[in-house]
């Protein structure tokens, strides 16, 4: 089950837990290190990274049925 939000803060299909991250409303899911939501026309997918991560650190391919994340060459999200 999902952490209690904080407040009833809707914004954006989400929600602001007690941990300052946002929690998936409705149509979304949560990964080990990452989470998502989804309407019709828009798909949001927030990962954690270290510390201190650039964005040169990060490899990321996008395709129609796939998503690769990566972080110094250690993969994040795949799939």
């Amino acid at each position: 089950s999902l952490p209690q939000p904080a407040s009833s803060s809707v914004k954006d299909n989400s929600i602001i837990d007690t941990t300052a991250k946002q929690l998936p409303v409705g149509n979304g899911g949560i990964g080990p290190n990452y989470f998502w939501t989804q309407t019709l026309k828009d798909l949001t997918v927030y990962v954690d990274v270290p510390p201190l991560t650039r964005g040169k650190d990060i490899t990321c391919i996008i395709s129609a049925k796939k998503l690769y994340l990566a972080h110094k060459n250690e993969m994040l999200l795949d799939g």
